[in-house]
Order: structure tokens, then C-alpha cells, then sequence
């Protein structure tokens, strides 16, 4: 799969794992990357003003939902950050070093800070998200489910612009954002195919045949080593408006394999001068596994244990929603250079209306681009085959925010993540399904009371003309009658969500203060 992400289109690539695959990568491979024996470089950071004319893509001022930072003791400051970086592919062997093909290429791209204004406010806890290009321009997608948390717990984000939306950022404003490149440092005559498997994919002989000699002006490779240097320079108090005050910096991401990719690769060997990996902690939200790691790189194998993200001497959490299953993936591990979990979230969605939670106004996504502008209410331009669907509103956030929780408290005192149980699932005339309850609800995985105290069926078989559609959960809510019918009375509802929320919170799953959101959400708008 490629690293050229600009699409939001689900990668199936991760679907040929089986499930016999985890004794197949224990076979492949055991062992452990040596680290880099130099510390990742700091890069340049240059603060980029608001003016009475230019203003940040993604400017809290101008997202369709207000955020109103200001009025919640925070501030937002973009940085322009560059430097140099190297261009890896993979090496043949799975325990030798990333091979360099192009070494101390220059980059330039953007990072946005949202943080407390008063430092004593600050948890210490900085979320670096590798923003999502799926339009082709920056969406801050795990920001949007954790945004409540992270303004309560004083928590600080930054956000890294990936290659594939340079273009549109210079749409949006060319004089801000004129010096952002990931310009390609191969030599002009090093062109690779292009065809109907795109970059780096490995295509087959038919692809091939079709394909014609390319040399793109991008290189997605370098984000890589700008991904290592921006955690760096996160923890430092160089030109960091955070000073000395940071504790954890965590790496997380939603879909494209941005995070997975930088585990398995850069995450492996870059290194801090005192000898520690430079994320506390990784958090993989849905979509891809590892990639190629530049423009026609080699790609990985069939069974390659670096196809999932781990062995980076730092927790690995990767999180499947519902419309992403079923996902073999690997066994959790807790060896010390390799701890790892997969929680797989029924009733979540890979695309729901958390995703599209604070987008840019229209006039500015018409600057930017040249597609139709969207809104989270319905952001595309085609539906699916049931009448006013709507976004999944299932709240996976105060879940995502349990698992950021979680990190935290590992890096901190190495207290252990919890474990999940898989989703269960069945395989009818060779394909594998979902196990479903009697109320058409999957069974296993992380528990909530929207699948464990139901009043609706959450289901992920969509179809229609958008290929989207694959990729959403409709929330199908009963009439009352059939809710009645089920539960008798309202104390037996409430009891059955106050276990589930009970348990939850003792599981780790979410903290106090999301267990209290939740109630608040399902049960007092019934009482009243």
C-alpha cells in the first residue's frame, strides 16, 4: 500500500492477515531493530503570525463549529518547521537498519499548537496528531475526539501537515505557506511506474504492463524523519512555547497509515539523546497497516511482521471501529520493547460525524480546493442506499480518550493498558462476518452501553454509490415500543447502562469524567 495517501477510501490491505498469520510472523522474525546511535536532529521552528488578512488553515476562529479557545484558556500558534531528512526503503531482512536512499533531503511544512494559555494549566501531555490528507487537505481528526478531554485535562496538541496537502495550503494562501515542500531529491532520470496499483504498492504483471514511467514532485517518504524531529523539538525547550514543562509526548493518527508506517520504520530507530524512542506512545486509529516508505519503494511482503506497527520500544495501541472488522492483526504483547493492543470498538464507525467535528468554514475549503465543500452534517457528495441516513453519532471519543488515558499512565508510572477481547465472528461459505447479538448488535470487543444497554442496532453492511458507504455504521433506533417491550421499565434501562458505564470505568476504558458525560448523555434526557 502506498504512502501517497489522499484518499479516504478504506485500505483493505490489512485483509489478507488470516488468522493463523501471528504464528507466521513469530517464524519470520523475533528479534529486535538496533537503534540509531545518533539522536534525532532538532528542527527549524519559526512562529507564522495571524494578520488582519492571512490566518491559519484550520484556524479555530474559522471552523464551522466555534471552538472559542480563548474563552477556554488557550491559544493557538502555527510554526513553520524545516530542516533535513532521509528518504528510507526497507531492507530485505527485517532486523537490519531502514536503507538510506536519499540522505539530509530539505523539507518544510506546518505544525498548529493548541495549548493552555498559563502553563501552570498544562498537564504536561503533548498530542501530536499526523493530520489526515483524505481530501487533500488537513483534517484534524483525532483532535476532534479528543478535543473535550484535551481542554479539560490541560492537555497541549500539535498538528503535522502531511505531504499530500501542501498543494492546497498554498491554494488556501500562498504567502503563507510558500516555503512548504517535500520536494522529491531523487535525480530528475529516476522515474518508477505508474500504474493502476500506484506508487510503492507492488503492483502485478498486468499493472505493470499498463503502467507509465513517472517522476513525482512529492516525496511522502520525508515526513517520516519530520515526524521524529517535530516529537523532538516538542520535548525540548527550544523556541517551544511549552518550555521545560512536557512529560509525554504521544503520536496518533486516524487511517492513511501514517502512524504505522512511522512506528514500523523511523519509529524504530530514532532515538533521543539520552537513548529513549521519541513518542511515549502511539495511538493507530482505524485504517492502514505499515506502507512503502517512498515514491515506488519495496513493499512489504505478505506476512511481514512489520506490516503492523510495534517493537518500538514504546506502547502500541491500534484501534479498529466497527466498519474496519473483522481485523486479525497480532496478539497483544507486553515484552518490554513491544507492548501492544488492539482494541476493536463495536458500534463505532471509521467515518462518522466525529471525524468532520470542526472543519474549516466553506469560504475557506472553496480557497483551498476545487471540490464541492462539506459539512459534518453530510460530508459528501453522494449517499448510500438508506433513506436520510445520517452520521453515526456513536461518541467513540471518550474511548479514544480512555486509550490516550492510558499511554499517559504508562509513560508515567507503567501502569499496564488493558486488555479487550476481540469481536467474535463466524465464517459462513468462506467469508468471515461479525458474530451479531439477538438485536443484530456485534458481539465482544470494548463494551459500551450503546451495544450492551441498547436502543438501537448498529449495523456496518452499507451499500450505494458512495464508496463510502463501506466505511459508516447506521444507527438504526427502535420505536419505544420495541425499547419497552425489551427492558419492561426505565429503572431496568438504567440499571443496565449504569453496569455497563460501571464497568467501563473499572476497566479503564474511559475516565471518571467521561463515565459522568455518558450518564449525563443517555440518562437524564430520558428522565426529564
Amino acid at each position: 500500500m502506498s504512502t501517497r495517501l489522499v484518499s479516504h477510501s478504506r485500505s483493505r490491505g490489512s485483509q489478507w492477515l488470516s488468522g493463523g498469520l501471528a504464528a507466521v510472523f513469530v517464524i519470520l522474525w523475533t528479534g529486535t531493530i538496533p537503534a540509531r546511535t545518533t539522536a534525532v536532529a532538532l528542527p527549524s521552528v519559526t512562529p507564522i503570525p495571524v494578520t488582519a488578512t492571512s490566518h491559519p488553515w484550520l484556524y479555530y476562529k474559522a471552523t464551522q463549529r466555534p471552538l472559542e479557545l480563548d474563552k477556554l484558556g488557550f491559544v493557538e500558534e502555527e510554526f513553520l518547521v524545516s530542516g533535513t531528512a532521509n528518504v528510507y526503503d526497507w531492507p530485505a531482512n527485517p532486523a537490519a537498519n531502514l536503507v538510506v536512499k536519499y540522505s539530509s533531503a530539505s523539507y518544510a511544512t506546518r505544525i498548529l499548537m493548541r495549548r493552555p494559555a498559563d502553563l501552570s494549566r498544562f498537564s504536561g501531555t503533548v498530542i501530536v496528531e499526523a493530520m489526515n490528507p483524505a481530501r487533500a487537505f488537513d483534517m484534524a481528526i483525532v483532535h476532534g475526539f479528543l478535543s473535550d478531554s484535551m481542554l479539560e485535562r490541560g492537555d497541549a496538541w500539535i498538528g503535522i501537515s502531511m505531504p499530500g496537502v501542501i498543494e492546497s495550503l498554498k491554494r488556501f494562501d500562498v504567502s503563507r505557506y510558500s516555503t512548504l515542500t517535500f520536494a522529491n531529491p531523487a535525480p530528475r532520470e529516476a522515474v518508477c511506474a505508474e500504474g493502476r496499483g500506484g506508487r510503492g504498492r507492488g503492483a502485478g504483471a498486468a499493472a505493470a504492463a499498463q503502467a507509465v514511467p513517472v517522476r513525482s514532485a512529492i516525496e511522502p517518504g520525508l515526513r517520516l524523519d519530520a515526524i521524529a524531529q517535530i516529537g523532538a523539538w516538542a520535548r525540548s525547550a527550544a523556541g517551544n512555547p511549552l518550555g521545560s514543562s512536557v512529560r509525554n509526548v504521544l503520536l496518533v493518527g486516524h487511517t492513511g497509515g501514517d502512524v504505522a508506517t512511522y512506528v514500523s520504520s523511523v519509529g524504530h530507530e530514532a532515538r533521543l539523546a539520552n537513548g529513549k524512542p521519541v513518542y511515549d506512545g502511539y495511538l493507530a486509529h482505524s485504517g492502514s497497516n505499515a506502507g512503502a516508505l517512498m515514491n515506488c519503494g519495496t513493499p512489504l511482503p505478505p506476512g511481514d511482521i512489520r506490516a503492523i506497527p510495534g517493537r518500538a520500544g514504546a506502547p502500541v495501541i491500534v484501534m479498529k471501529t466497527q466498519s474496519d472488522l473483522p481485523y486479525a492483526g497480532r496478539p497483544d504483547s507486553d515484552a518490554p520493547d513491544d507492548i501492544f493492543r488492539i482494541y476493536d470498538i463495536p458500534a463505532s464507525a471509521h467515518a462518522d460525524k466525529w471525524l468532520f467535528r470542526y472543519l474549516p468554514t466553506v469560504a475557506d475549503q472553496k480557497k483551498a480546493s476545487d471540490r464541492l465543500p462539506v459539512t459534518d452534517e453530510w460530508p459528501f457528495d453522494s449517499t448510500c442506499d438508506i433513506p436520510d441516513l445520517r452520521m453515526n453519532d456513536f461518541p467513540q471519543g471518550y474511548i479514544v480518550s480512555g486509550a490516550v488515558n492510558n499511554l499517559e499512565r504508562f509513560a508515567r508510572d507503567r501502569t499496564p493498558l488493558p486488555k479487550s477481547a476481540r469481536v467474535e465472528t463466524e465464517t459462513v461459505n468462506g467469508t468471515t462476518h461479525l458474530r451479531l447479538d439477538q438485536y443484530g448488535n456485534a458481539l465482544g470487543g470494548v463494551r459500551s452501553p450503546w451495544v450492551d444497554a441498547p436502543t438501537g442496532t448498529f449495523t456496518a453492511e452499507l451499500t450505494g454509490e458512495n464508496p463510502t458507504c463501506a466505511e459508516m455504521v447506521h444507527h438504526e433506533v427502535w420505536a419505544w415500543h420495541k425499547t419497552a417491550e425489551i427492558y419492561g421499565t426505565y429503572a431496568n434501562y438504567a440499571a443496565k447502562v449504569n453496569a455497563s458505564i460501571d464497568n467501563m470505568v473499572r476497566n479503564r476504558w474511559i475516565t471518571d469524567s467521561a463515565a459522568k458525560h455518558i450518564r449525563d448523555e443517555l440518562l437524564k434526557p430520558v428522565q426529564k
